[in-house]
This record gives C-alpha cells, structure tokens and sequence, in this order.
C-alpha cells in the first residue's frame, strides 16, 4: 500500500489493487458477457477442488461451468500447478476422445496447451491457443484460455498484440473497476513497445480507439523529462479524443502531472565527487545534467561534493534550509543508510542506492533507486522460461557475488516451475575448466569408458559425451573477462550447441569488442543497445567515461524521475521509459527496473523480440 507521503506536508491516498477481468482474441462471447446488465450468479462444479489461479490470471475469476469431468479438469490444473505435466497429461488423457460439451472441448484444449507450455514447446502451446478461440464457450472457460495467452504474448516480447487485445475489451466493459484493470495493463504493454514501433502500428490502424492509446504512448515517450512540455500535450490530447477511456484518467500516473504544479524551481544533487567513488559519482552527475539540459528543465540544480561536507544528514539539512524541494542523492550505501535514519525528513529524497532494510518513516518519502543485480537475477529466469526452457546447467562465480546471483536465479528459476540440472563454482581462471567439465558430466563419460575399455582389455576409441538433459546454460560472470574465458570453454567441452544465458556482467559495453561472446544472450539497460543514443551522444566524448556508462544511464534516470516525481503518487499504476531499463515503483518506494533481452552478434548487442 503506498501510504507514505511523496511531498512533504502531502499524503499520498491509498490505492487498493484493482484486477483485469478479460483479454480479447475472439472477442464475441466475452463482450457479451461484459457487457450484460448483471453480473451472473458463480457456479460450481460438481465434483472436485475449484481450480487455483495460474500464471497470468487474477486472483478471481468466474467459475466454470456444471461439468460430469469437472474432478478430472481439477486435478489437471492442481498438476500443472506442481508443474507436473507428465502427470497432467496422463490424467487429461484419460478423458474420451468425444466429449459433447463444447466448453468440456475448450476446457481440454486449454489444459493441452498449458501441459506444453511446461513441456517448454511454447509456441505449440500457442497453436493450441489460437484454435481454442474459433468457436465460442463458457465465459470462465474462454478468460482464463485468454489469459494465458497475454502471458505467451507478453513472454514473446509482442506487447502491441496485448495491448491491442485488452483495448478492444476495454471498449465493451462497464464495470469501473474492470476497465482500470484494463488501462494499467494495456499501458504498461505499450511502455514496452519502442516509438519506431509505436508509429508503424498507429499509421496501420483503423480504429480510433487503439489509434488513441498509440498516440498517448508516442507523446509520453517522445517527451521524456520534459514535464511542462508533456503536460501540454497531454491537455491537447485529451481535448482531441475526450470519449477516448484514457482521457477520463489518464494512465500510468500521468494524471497526477496535470492535477498541481508540478514544477521543481530547487533541487540538491548530492555526490561524493572528490574521494574514492568521485569517477564513478562524476559519471552520475554528467548523465543527470545532459538529461536536465536536453529537457531545457528551467528548475536550478545545486550540486553538493558530500567529501567536503561533515556529514549526509547535515548536507541535507543545508539543502532543505536552503530551499530545495528534492534531495538527489547519496550514492554510496553508507551514506543512504544514514540518511536513512534520520526521522526528521521533510522534503523528499531520490536515493541512489537501496538498502536492505526499510527506512525510518518521515515526513518525506525516501524513494530508493540502484542498478541491483537481483532484479537482473530474477528477470533472466523469467526469459529462459519464456523461451521453453526448463532445465539448465548453472555455472556461477564463487565467493558471495556469484553465490548470491546464483541463488537469486534459482529461487525464481524454481518457482517458475524450471529445474536446476547440474550446478557448478569458479573462483579463478583454474578452475574454469574443472566447474564445466563437472558441471557437463564429463568425468562420468571418461568413467564409463574406462569400465568399457578393462571389460574388453583392449583399447577403444572414445569421444567423451556430455549430459544430454539440459536446454541451456546459464553464466553469472562477475565479469566479461571472466564470460570471454568460459564461453569457448563450453564448445570445447562439447556444449558449444547449447545457448548461453548471462547477466549484464559479462558486458563492457565497449563496441565491437566482445566478438568472443558472439552468440551469447543477456539482458542489457536501453542505454546500451542504442535506445538513448541522442541523449548519450549529446554528452562530452572522454575515454575515461566509457567504464561508467550504465552509472550515466543512473544519472540520467535520475533527472526523469526527479521530473516525472508527481507520478509515483500512482503507486503500483506507474511506469517510465527509462534509460536503464522500465522503471515501476513498489510498495517499500524502491524503483525496479526491466531490461531489454539482447545477443552479441559481430561482437555488438543486437536487442532481441522473442520469437
């Protein structure tokens, strides 16, 4: 619940989550049932556990209908949500090959096409999916058949086919609550799209409707942190489309823009700009002020260096007497956690950093933004997943860096419902070639073969295999040296065919210069993959600056949340197009970030759309 104020002297109201009802495919049925003038009575089965939500769906949906297989449908859907799709075939197999019922027949097809999707043959999943919505069925039957394929949709990276689907659902719903679910999700669908993408589909479209939603997503995007420029347009575009869904709340927050001044006349940029961390605290502040000055921000920014100041807190209190209606800044974590602890907070402060533990409780908000490598952790699960693949070889730096990123993956890898195959440490360049050997099996091969060799006595020509059972292999290089050394290690080792996930470690970001991670995915900021490239090109050229690209990124992020700052008062409803990657708040007012999927290809990252 975000509770906590964002301005001082100004309490943010408590939003509840409100929950999306239907996804559009074939749209008859369903609209019918939207737009009905009561809603139906639920219905039960007649026999059997209800089924539990899966991946995809909201917490309530209507029940299904009256079926004499409703124990069997049941019991499929507590395998799946086991992952146990062998079970669950097996069981939904036990139904006749006829059934009478049209939604008995949608039921089973929806049930095959989730057993595929934990089998990881996704898009036969999505076959499966699109014959489902021919013919119409039971409203419970048919949403939750919708549901699942958002999910596919939006696990492939095709986020205006999402979108586009829940604008033609809003266009039916009645229900208030229904049609904000609606609006969260097909924003924050559109944010994904780029604005090349963005006007290719608003020159294509017919419908006005979805040619609004295009519109309104290309005039926040192209904007940026230019807040008084945006509001503008954002005022014109609600005159122009005022039967428009959007224009009655506009969303992601961008509402809040329109409803105060907003305008920031002093803000405090706080760094430690002359010690230890000075090159990578100068490389914030440069991609802070090209992003303050690119926006033609008109606000006054002073910029404090924390090294010659006593203390965080007492720069602090310098900047609030001195007028400034928001605080940018520390950098270190250190500093943050003494900020942090300081109750009496009366202006709002953009960390640069996050802490483990939550803040002591001010007046002010404490909004905590980082580069976290967890988020990073979690988001690389979720795209080997979505790509089918479900059981994968874990390779990971040792001592506590590689341990952490390592469990991180595994948690989420888990709960996906992934397996684990085989997992192995490196703490130097030794013992690279031991973890992959152990971690391919390779031992056990050489064993075999020696057993093979003594039984015949005689010698025998042996290649060694590796396991067989794994979809890919996943890299937590703390690293590109490290990632450079261990990618044709693998082919070596007779695993060159598998792909290979990573983090962004195993990225200089250095053009052109990692030609030997050819062929290796991971997931990268929109700063690195050419999606800021006016803004970075903008900034003075120096060498030195090329280590501490994604902390220019920081800097820059940090200069359009400071400008977009009204907008967190939407709580879990906000989203920005950021430079480091898409940027949502949660409920303890840290900033998460979702990066761009990308592949080196000629030694370059070429950003990716799952396919």
């Amino acid at each position: 619940m975000f509770t906590t104020s964002l301005w001082n002297g100004r309490k943010n109201s408590t939003r509840n989550p409100q929950r999306t009802l239907a996804l559009p495919g074939t749209l008859v049925f369903i609209i019918l049932w939207l737009t009905a003038c009561g809603s139906p009575a639920p219905r039960t089965t007649d026999v059997g556990e209800p089924a539990i939500p899966q991946i995809g769906e909201p917490a309530e949906l209507p029940q299904y209908p009256r079926s004499e297989y409703a124990g069997e449908f049941n019991a499929v859907e507590h395998l799946l949500a086991e992952h146990n799709w062998l079970g669950a075939a097996a069981r939904l197999d036990q139904l006749p090959e006829s059934l009478p019922l049209a939604d008995d027949q949608y039921r089973r097809a929806y049930l095959r096409a989730r057993i595929e999707y934990e089998r990881g043959r996704v898009q036969e999943a999505l076959v499966i999916l699109d014959s489902l919505l021919v013919e119409p069925a039971d409203p419970a039957v048919l949403l939750r058949g919708q549901y699942f394929r958002r999910h596919l949709l939006r696990s492939h990276g095709q986020w205006l086919d999402s979108a586009r689907m829940q604008s033609a659902l809003l266009q039916a719903s009645h229900d208030p609550e229904a049609a904000a679910g609606l609006r969260r999700e097909l924003w924050r669908d559109l944010q994904h799209a780029n604005p090349a993408q963005l006007q290719a589909a608003r020159e294509a479209s017919g419908d006005p409707m979805w040619r609004g939603w295009l519109e309104l997503a290309l005039l926040d995007a192209s904007h940026g942190g230019n807040t008084p420029t945006l509001t503008t347009a954002l005022r014109q575009w609600q005159l122009e489309n005022p039967q428009h869904p959007a224009a009655i709340a506009l969303p992601g927050g961008l509402g809040e823009l329109l409803a105060t001044d907003t305008r920031l006349r002093q803000v405090t940029l706080m760094l430690p700009l002359s010690a230890r961390l000075a090159p990578a605290a100068k490389a914030v502040r440069d991609g802070y002020l090209a992003a303050h000055y690119a926006a033609g921000s008109a606000g006054n920014i002073t910029v404090v260096d924390l090294d010659q100041q006593i203390s965080v807190t007492q720069a602090y209190i310098d900047a609030v007497n001195a007028g400034s209606e928001l605080v940018v800044g520390p950098l270190s974590k250190e500093q943050l956690a003494e900020l942090a602890a300081y109750p009496e907070r009366n202006v709002p402060v953009l960390a640069l950093n996050q802490l483990d533990l939550a803040p002591m409780q001010g007046s002010a908000a404490l909004v905590q933004m980082s580069l976290s490598p967890t988020d990073e952790a979690q988001q690389l699960a979720d795209t080997l997943y979505a790509r089918g693949q479900r059981r994968v070889l874990l390779l990971h730096a040792g001592g506590p860096w590689g341990s952490t990123r390592a469990s991180e993956f595994e948690r989420r890898w888990q709960t996906l419902g992934g397996e684990v195959a085989a997992s192995a440490g490196f703490s130097s360049s030794e013992d690279y070639a031991s973890a992959i050997e152990q971690a391919l099996a390779l031992p056990e091969s050489s064993l075999r073969a020696r057993r093979v060799r003594d039984t015949l006595g005689q010698g025998i020509e042996f290649t060694p295999r590796r396991r067989g059972d794994v979809d890919a292999v996943v890299l937590m290089a703390r690293n590109p040296q490290e990632a450079r050394a261990l990618r044709p290690l693998l082919a070596f080792y007779y695993a060159g065919e598998l792909p290979v996930y990573a983090t962004s470690h195993a990225n200089d970001a250095l053009p052109g210069a990692d030609r030997d991670l050819n062929g290796l995915h991971l997931l990268e900021m929109p700063w690195l993959v050419g999606e800021s490239s006016g803004l970075r090109q903008s900034m003075a050229r120096d060498d030195s600056a090329q280590h501490y690209l994604r902390l220019q990124a920081l800097g820059a992020d940090a200069f359009l949340v400071q400008s977009r700052f009204a907008q967190l008062r939407a709580g879990p409803d906000v989203v920005l197009r950021g430079n480091t990657g898409l940027l949502t708040l949660d409920p303890q007012l840290q900033i998460r970030r979702e990066l761009v999927p990308v592949k080196f290809d000629g030694g370059d990252l070429v950003s990716l759309t799952l396919d």
